[in-house]
């Protein structure tokens, strides 16, 4: 019999649906079923925070650690309604991906809440248009309102973007 130090702790239970919330989520809210929001942070802490917060809220997960791993994540058939990034980070840092989602006409309208611990970086962003700046650490309860707001007016984006999209002729559905 091996000894007790040897003994593996139960699994903890995980949601049968990816949707499912999580049964500590006081206000068993879904209120983020079937949107998508895409993480782009490089720290994995921070990461696996926000990431845990989302999905306690019904919430669907992209994660990128870094600027071009999240542009290249961006397809027509997965466009996130609320997009969450971090400032530093390798590859492509949060200016420059900031910058290219706005000069696309595919994403230019998604909102776009900015997460930092250089708080002095919350005029620059909020100057370019960035629809919400949080410090970290964040303040889980605005956060988490402010997270609800903008994926809702995303998700109306994206759906008002589907239905004025003319059939293209290449039967591909290309955009």
């Amino acid at each position: 019999m091996p000894p007790e130090s040897d003994k593996k702790p139960p699994e903890p239970k995980k949601p049968d649906q990816p949707n499912q919330a999580a049964p500590d989520n006081e206000a068993g809210s879904n209120i983020g079923q079937g949107k998508t929001v895409l993480i782009v942070e490089d720290d994995p802490t921070s990461a696996t925070l926000v990431k845990t917060l989302l999905k306690n809220e019904g919430y669907d997960v992209i994660e990128a650690g870094h600027g071009k791993e999240a542009w290249f994540k961006m397809t027509p058939e997965c466009r996130p309604c609320l997009i969450i990034c971090d400032v530093m980070m390798p590859e492509m840092d949060g200016f420059n991906l900031y910058k290219n989602l706005r000069q696309n006409t595919e994403t230019q309208k998604i909102p776009v809440i900015i997460i930092s611990s250089r708080k002095a970086m919350a005029d620059t962003f909020m100057s370019l248009g960035a629809d919400e700046f949080f410090p970290k650490p964040l303040d889980t309860k605005k956060f988490l309102e402010t997270v609800n707001t903008l994926s809702e007016r995303g998700h109306v984006i994206l759906e008002e973007s589907k239905s004025e999209k003319p059939a293209d002729g290449d039967g591909q559905g290309r955009v």
